[in-house]
């Protein structure tokens, strides 16, 4: 299935479409993983060519017969995989492996954490690369770490904690894979996609692939490695920083957005009411339902019908919207590709789904993620922007007798990502910051205004667009741990993970305590959000990335009180993951933050096992803090 996203749904939209209303799988993810038999276009004229029995009058016969089309055409599940240890022993884990875990069972655990990652990898059957339209698995070189369950393929920023627990594991060569396999989809497709099945191309995830290079390079000095990856990553953060994503936005912003006297990164004149910032937000390449997540996406769309909150009027009978023209097109709120693209972007957030996207904080159908600016996300390319100038000053020191011409290049690399990191960090301190709740925040646009520039913007137009910043502030859903009517989420403290603040500085103190009183940190961990809404990026949910990222943060720039923190927030993850697996043998993608050792819930689907991330960020906490028990 490897014609490309669009095209492949196209063909085979009469086929998913049949499939999903005839409920033919519990998992709309199945079809579309799934192996064919022959070309998407061989496919879809076999099935117009078909006579099935009428769905209505005759529902069993239809359903054995859609059945038994689908054996003829399609190969079961995991078909276009191999596990490369099935047969094949994994490498044991180093002679001085996790010398501060002294406890048996604790050892016992990591031990079978580390026999774990011989589960979940996975390589392509050759067919793959043969004839690439029959598979929806994109054709990678190498191995790759699958999270598990239902996600049979690699993911993107899932791959960054799986890395990091690999390192810990002594797998280097497979880490390295996992990461040129990254390298590899940025030098096919220009970015990394949401993973890797070709109904992903059509949008990304957050950007670590700069990380990912980092902790290889730092563990293993493969300059060879590093030399292969980094123009990956200049191509990458170009992609991030080019339309629709990001945009140079000027903005005249109120009193209580400016930055306190504590924040890095800001500028003298930052009550300048004439001020351009570069901005980037998420926003998928996609207007349709998600192929993964067909019956999912409809039903959202039902939902937004019979809530007013768009303009459709309905979904025809062959999965394409349509849109009934209303007389006044300006009272037209949203129509069916505005919510479908919105859906896609918060797949590409990583947080999908969550009321942080959602405009009333509370519904999936009035969301809008692609109308917010994201202060993690914003976070997160400012550090790998400055990581990458980084690595390109590391990639210098090996360079001689290389070509001149190379070692210039490398030589710009360090200087364009430095810059866009200054700039970077400017804009998240002057307009994600919050003084007055101590913590970066999202923001929306508001009350654009044009005002003449003398012909500076767009070609000499003689007008520029300016608008104030208004941070998200969504009322907090049902939720005993919120000390606020305001949602806060944990994504305002990711900018401590990305350095946004001095080490140790009165800016990083005050985001530390404002975390502690924030009602996020509870007894199995950190949630993702204060406001309960049954969605899986909310209360009461913690999940690995986030506890790694927060504890981290704290512990790099909140000197004493933050390592004090750091430590905390590890503790609770390591006995609520230890505690899972002791009970249940099986190691959740993330947890309830309510008790020790409970399964998360929530969200689109049952919590999966596995699992990459949670296993990575558990042998990366035993390594640093031992246990502690």
């Amino acid at each position: 299935m490897m014609e490309g996203t669009g095209a492949t749904a196209a063909a085979l939209s009469d086929v998913l479409k049949a499939v999903g209303d005839a409920d033919l799988f519990p998992d709309s993810k199945t079809i579309v993983d799934m192996p064919l038999t022959a070309s998407p276009n061989e496919v879809a004229t076999a099935f117009v060519a078909t006579s099935f029995p009428d769905p209505i009058t005759d529902p069993e016969a239809y359903s054995t017969a859609l059945k038994s089309f689908i054996d003829t055409w399609f190969l079961p599940v995991q078909t276009d995989l191999i596990e490369p240890y099935a047969s094949t022993p994994l490498p044991p884990p180093p002679s001085d492996w996790l010398p501060k875990v002294t406890e048996p069972t604790v050892r016992e655990w990591a031990t079978a954490l580390h026999t774990t990652w011989g589960t979940l990898c996975r390589t392509a059957v050759n067919l793959v690369f043969k004839n690439p339209s029959f598979y929806s698995l994109l054709p990678v070189p190498g191995p790759f770490i699958v999270p598990g369950a239902r996600f049979r393929e690699g993911y993107y920023w899932d791959s960054y904690w799986a890395i990091k627990g690999l390192l810990v594991s002594g797998l280097d060569d497979l880490a390295k894979n996992v990461v040129l396999n990254l390298v590899h989809c940025v030098h096919t497709h220009g970015f990394v996609p949401n993973g890797l099945r070709s109904y992903y191309l059509n949008r990304s995830q957050p950007p670590l692939l700069a990380l990912m290079v980092e902790a290889v390079w730092e563990s293993t000095k493969d300059r060879d490695f590093l030399t292969k990856a980094l123009p990956a990553l200049d191509i990458e953060l170009t992609w991030w920083r080019q339309a629709p994503r990001s945009s140079f936005i000027s903005v005249t912003s109120p009193s209580k957005t400016c930055p306190s006297e504590t924040a890095i990164g800001t500028t003298a004149n930052s009550k300048d009411p004439q001020r351009r910032f570069l901005v980037t937000r998420y926003c998928a390449d996609w207007r349709q339902p998600r192929p993964e997540s067909l019956k999912e996406d409809l039903a959202t769309l039902r939902l937004a019908v019979s809530s007013g909150t768009s303009a459709i009027q309905e979904v025809e009978q062959q999965g394409q919207q349509r849109k009934h023209q209303s007389k006044d097109q300006s009272k037209l709120e949203r129509t069916e590709e505005d919510i479908l693209c919105d859906i896609a972007s918060a797949a590409e957030s990583g947080w999908d789904f969550s009321s942080r996207w959602f405009e009333d904080g509370k519904s999936l159908p009035t969301i809008r993620t692609s109308k917010i600016y994201p202060v993690d996300l914003n976070a997160l390319l400012f550090r790998a922007e400055k990581t990458t100038a980084m690595l390109a000053a590391a990639a210098l020191l090996g360079e001689e007798g290389r070509p001149r011409d190379e070692i210039e290049e490398t030589e710009k690399m360090v200087q364009k990502w430095s810059s866009a990191a200054d700039g970077r960090l400017k804009t998240i301190n002057e307009l994600h910051w919050d003084p007055e709740t101590h913590r970066w925040r999202d923001f929306i646009l508001v009350n654009p205004e044009f005002e003449q520039v003398d012909g500076r913007c767009n070609g000499g137009c003689g007008f520029e667009r300016k608008y104030s910043i208004q941070f998200v502030a969504n009322e907090t859903a049902s939720s005993p741990s919120s000390p606020s009517s305001i949602a806060i989420y944990a994504s305002d403290f990711v900018p401590l993970w990305c350095g946004c603040a001095l080490p140790n500085s009165p800016q990083a103190t005050l985001a530390i305590k404002s975390l502690i009183s924030s009602g996020l940190i509870s007894l199995g961990g950190v949630a993702a959000s204060t406001s309960e809404t049954g969605e899986q990026w909310d209360w009461p949910n913690a999940w690995p990335p986030l506890q790694s990222m927060l504890s981290e943060g704290c512990e790099r720039y909140g000197g004493d009180l933050g390592a004090e923190i750091a430590e905390e927030i590890a503790s609770k993850y390591l006995k609520t993951a230890f505690a899972a697996w002791k009970s249940t043998g099986r190691m959740f993608e993330k947890f309830d933050v309510r008790e020790v050792g409970v399964q998360g819930g929530g969200g689109e689907y049952a919590c999966m096992d596995g699992f990459g991330w949670t296993n990575g960020v558990a042998l990366m906490w035993l390594d640093k803090y031992g246990w502690r028990g």
